[in-house]
């Protein structure tokens, strides 16, 4: 049975905050269909600089996608556009982090009085520069309903005190594609999250650029996690929340942009403040709840493997954007528009025609062992290194099967979502006097040495976007 939201359902979700496609409502009331839920509900597309409305996923998949993703029947069979993302977190993010690890949620139907209803309660809470760009789409008629990762759905008796912290972790691994050019070498030895931080601070979007490197997070290394930790809290951004008992306490409500989150490090006020709500939770000395807090962080990041999992997915991305967009290329059967030195009438040609014109040419599969024909050819022509190896990408791309492209397009989307996926960890201390410690999961247990504490938790990836267009 389809759960339905009515007007008279709206005041009893209340705001928790919202990336650039969904709002996210937590339940305050009493119905047992909700305990314990969130609900993530659409917003409309955004505005662009010249007032039209940049949509997002507007009409279902089109003839090439469905092509793209036809192993997927999960995922092109769906006929709602606002079940996409439901579909794709399942079918395509889940099989690859496990279902233990992704949430897909459940879809319900909301009535547009429903959505009219909670667009009027939330205005307040929202952050201005949100209300500016999207509000809620009064014409979606599904929203997800999802656990709430910022709390276990059973609690323990004697433990009423959950923490969580929600991390954008963004792209861990500097690429090695061979079909980066020369002049965008700096993607070989400076992170993405780097590179978009000196951006976000010539635009003016933030006041200092962020301390925190997704390389040291994702390294295995406790040191290393241990220090982007700290440098997360140091400069949170939109990158780091912290949630106690299901309610916001450190972090910002919408994003990096937010007022409070533009003026640099975090200020001895709020960490303070924080330092003191720890205290509820974590057993130690007076001001030494932060160091404690990091360390259980780090320890929960290294056994749950969720950053290796999200890492491997990651490196899906196995040709760069520079690759990738010749194989999309090839998928439109359009001339590519990168080769600028492909003739007029080589464009013309399709796909199926350049094949049927070389048909002893040996197909190239899509691994990376091809990457010593690129090597090798690339070292043929000293004098205008970048034409050459132009060339011969074109004549690379052009030698691989549609199935061989559409897998290249695939594999990089479903890596640009884990790139831009959040993890969430929720803790709660276990008192050994409440219930018997060995009656949990061991694999969800951590014992802090420096509190002598146990703390169960849970490690939860969401997929923030539908499919990347």
């Amino acid at each position: 049975m389809v759960l339905l939201l009515e007007a008279k359902d709206a005041e009893e979700w209340e705001y928790r905050g919202e990336g650039a496609a969904n709002v996210v409502m937590v339940y305050h009331g009493t119905s047992l269909d909700f305990l314990g839920k969130v609900l993530r509900v659409q917003k409309t597309a955004p505005m662009v600089p010249n007032g039209c409305s940049l949509e997002m996923n507007a009409s279902l998949l089109s003839t090439e996608e469905q092509a793209l993703w036809s192993d997927l029947r999960e995922v092109v069979a769906v006929n709602l556009k606002e079940l996409l993302a439901q579909a794709y977190a399942q079918h395509v993010i889940g099989s690859l982090l496990g279902s233990d690890h992704v949430d897909p949620g459940t879809p319900v139907c909301v009535s547009k009085e429903f959505l009219e209803a909670l667009d009027q309660n939330i205005y307040d809470r929202r952050p201005s520069w949100r209300i500016e760009a999207t509000k809620i789409n009064l014409q979606s008629g599904f929203a997800l309903l999802m656990s709430d990762h910022a709390s276990f759905s059973q609690g323990l008796n004697g433990a009423t005190q959950c923490i969580s912290v929600e991390i954008k972790p963004k792209c861990g691994f500097l690429p090695c594609s061979k079909f980066i050019s020369s002049e965008n070498h700096l993607k070989r030895s400076v992170s993405r999250f780097a590179m978009h931080q000196h951006l976000k601070f010539s635009q003016q979007k933030v006041a200092c650029i962020s301390k925190y490197s997704p390389l040291d997070l994702f390294s295995e290394s406790r040191d290393r996690i241990h220090q982007a930790i700290g440098e997360l809290f140091e400069t949170p951004q939109n990158n780091l929340r912290i949630f106690l008992n299901g309610s916001l306490v450190f972090g910002g409500l919408g994003g990096y942009a937010e007022e409070g989150l533009l003026n640099g490090s975090i200020t001895e006020l709020a960490v303070k403040n924080l330092e003191g709500l720890l205290e509820n939770v974590i057993s130690c000395q007076k001001g030494e709840c932060m160091a404690c807090f990091k360390d259980l962080i780090t320890e929960s990041l290294l056994q749950s493997g969720i950053l290796s999992k999200l890492l491997q997915v990651q490196k899906m991305d196995m040709y760069d954007i520079e690759g990738a967009v010749h194989a999309y290329f090839n998928i439109i059967k359009e001339p590519c528009q990168i080769c600028t030195h492909s003739s007029e009438e080589e464009g013309n040609i399709s796909i199926t025609e350049k094949k049927t014109a070389m048909p002893n040419e040996p197909m190239k599969k899509c691994t990376e062992e091809n990457y010593s024909f690129i090597d090798s050819l690339s070292s043929e022509n000293k004098s205008n290194p970048d034409n050459h190896m132009q060339n011969h990408i074109h004549e690379y791309f052009n030698s691989l099967s549609l199935e061989e492209s559409r897998k290249i397009v695939r594999d990089f989307l479903i890596a640009t979502t884990a790139k831009d996926c959040s993890l969430m960890l929720t803790f709660q201390p276990v008192h050994q006097h409440a219930m018997d410690v060995n009656s949990l999961d061991g694999n969800n247990l951590i014992y802090l040495t420096a509190t002598n504490q146990t703390f169960r938790y849970k490690a939860c990836g969401l997929v923030d976007a539908l499919l990347f267009p």
